[in-house]
């Protein structure tokens, strides 16, 4: 086949294609109306849909609403700043969190002192304060075990209440308030009690403008002078301050020797920074004897007696017999563990 054949197909086939176009369109304008306006019946649209295939899926899925809340409303991890995904318009939401509810601590409800022991007598002096003393008896519910021929108990300001309650410490005696204890229960407050009221069947006049004055009763209350107080037994009545009982004094002056041999083990004691004797150390004191009786503790160091310092025990009792007659008292200083404490002993009074 030459050029011309294949030119001459291709105008026949251009021909063909476009008197079959031209038929189509003319075709189209006739029955332009009737395409336009058909339609179909509703049983025919009820068959075309209810012979559709619809592809079986999830009808449901669990989603957490936190991530719901995060891409629709607001990031409840950052509260002052919105959500850009927030589709509602609307202003953040500001979760304000709850204030932790701080329950205040209760107390722990502890038994009143007044409860476990009754204050019978204080006497306070008035010019020295730490020789005031008071008498107390204990009640039953304090689980103290009271001795039959011990009604009443002596205390002065430092003493501790006797076991159980031997964490109650008496810290101040004055005839106004009574006896204030303090507690080692860490917490706890101070605590004060008082002595009770007593008829004493006298009867007391108030006198104003409107009364006659009647004239000052001359009965004096019988007073017991603290000096005349003669003890037979060494007996404490202040902190650290003690009166020599009379019967203590002589056994002290027949067998001095022979009580320190018997109730204590002393050494002297020496002093690794000074390297030198600086007192008398009482390595172990036995208890319930007359050293301890006149508060002698293990452990302690006598530094001095009467400011005079003593480095071993005969010089000390050299000392002591030599100035017997020149005190009635004795100053005796005593370290322990780093704390020095002052002991006052003072002699019986005499008959005269």
């Amino acid at each position: 086949m030459n050029i011309n054949s294949i030119k001459a197909l291709s105008w026949l086939i251009s021909a063909g294609l476009t008197a079959g176009l031209g038929y189509y369109v003319w075709d189209f304008r006739q029955h332009e109306e009737d395409l336009l306006s058909r339609k179909i019946s509703a049983e025919k649209a009820r068959e075309i849909l209810d012979s559709a295939q619809i592809p079986d899926g999830p009808k449901s899925s669990l989603v957490e609403i936190a991530a719901i809340q995060r891409a629709y409303y607001f990031d409840p991890r950052n509260k002052n700043l919105p959500n850009l995904l927030d589709w509602t318009g609307a202003k953040p939401k500001v979760i304000v969190a709850p204030k932790p509810v701080v329950k205040e601590q209760e107390k722990p409800k502890v038994k009143p002192l007044k409860d476990s022991l009754t204050v019978q007598m204080v006497r306070e002096a008035m010019g020295d304060e730490i020789r005031s003393e008071a008498w107390i008896s204990y009640k039953p519910a304090s689980g103290v075990q009271v001795k039959p021929d011990a009604f009443l108990s002596r205390i002065g300001i430092g003493d501790a209440l006797a076991p159980p309650m031997d964490g109650v410490t008496v810290k101040a005696i004055t005839a106004k308030e009574g006896i204030t204890f303090s507690f080692a229960e860490e917490g706890r407050e101070d605590e004060t009690v008082t002595y009770g009221k007593f008829d004493t069947g006298v009867d007391i006049y108030v006198v104003d403008k409107s009364n006659p004055e009647r004239s000052a009763t001359v009965d004096k209350v019988p007073t017991l002078e603290s000096a005349m107080f003669r003890p037979e037994h060494t007996t404490r009545i202040g902190n650290d301050l003690y009166r020599i009982g009379s019967e203590d004094a002589l056994d002290f002056s027949k067998d001095f020797g022979g009580i320190l041999a018997r109730e204590v083990k002393h050494r002297r004691h020496y002093d690794p920074k000074t390297r030198k004797y600086d007192g008398i150390e009482l390595v172990e004191v036995k208890s319930g004897g007359r050293v301890s009786a006149h508060g002698g503790q293990s452990g302690d160091i006598i530094k001095s007696v009467n400011g005079h310092p003593v480095s071993s025990l005969s010089e000390a009792i050299t000392w002591g017999k030599n100035n017997q007659d020149k005190y009635d008292k004795w100053i005796v200083v005593v370290e322990n563990k780093g704390k020095e404490r002052t002991m006052i002993f003072e002699s019986p009074p005499n008959d005269e």
